[in-house]
């Protein structure tokens, strides 16, 4: 169980969901990104990756390596001041540059404010408590995905199909990371809840201001 744990925290870590949401929006409907398929969107793929995931990722990496993190955990709310700052900017200047790009749709811009205003709050609520990032994570994505299933009108039902698919997966999901991360002694149960709602406000906020 807990190598299973492990694994799953992996991969459902939140600075992979921008490269996943925007491989999901890419696969179910490339048009919105004004092209035919996924694969033909290999310049944005490699942007989102580049500024999403690698450079926080490189950056985190270095900080753990100049001592300046004591683990890639970040077992302290002192060490998370850092990675939280630089992922901030980071997706907040993808935000920005989404907006005003018109191959880029709104369904994902939205995505990126609702993780803009799910990482300030985090970073806000950082000196009270160390609250879980993957919690914060999996509550902003299924936030995400229900106000998409309430407002958004999909172009054929099969995408309307998929969006309700993947929240249901995502619930469940959500459910599997939060026990793992309670199981794996990571965090207590008041600081996954915290991190559950932080995403859920988040992502209602990203909502008001979209």
């Amino acid at each position: 169980m807990k190598s299973f744990f492990q694994i799953l925290s992996f991969l459902f870590h939140p600075l992979f969901f921008a490269m996943y949401l925007l491989l999901f929006w890419l696969v179910i409907n490339p048009f919105a990104f004004g092209v035919s398929h996924w694969y033909d969107a290999d310049k944005l793929i490699i942007y989102i990756f580049v500024l999403t995931l690698f450079i926080p990722g490189l950056i985190i990496f270095m900080m753990y390596k100049l001592n300046m993190i004591t683990s890639l955990q970040m077992p302290t709310n002192q060490e998370r001041i850092g990675p939280l700052i630089v992922t901030f900017i980071t997706y907040l200047w993808v935000f920005m540059n989404s907006r005003n790009n018109s191959d880029i749709p709104d369904v994902y811009t939205f995505f990126m404010a609702s993780t803009v205003c799910t990482l300030g709050l985090l970073f806000f609520f950082n000196v009270l408590m160390r609250l879980s990032m993957h919690a914060a994570g999996m509550g902003s994505l299924a936030t995400y995905f229900l106000l998409l299933n309430i407002y958004y009108i999909p172009f054929n039902f099969s995408q309307k199909w998929s969006i309700w698919n993947t929240l249901l997966v995502i619930i469940v999901m959500a459910g599997l990371v939060g026990t793992g991360r309670l199981y794996l002694n990571k965090h207590a149960w008041n600081e996954l809840m915290a991190g559950y709602l932080v995403g859920i406000v988040g992502t209602l906020a990203a909502n008001l201001l979209m």
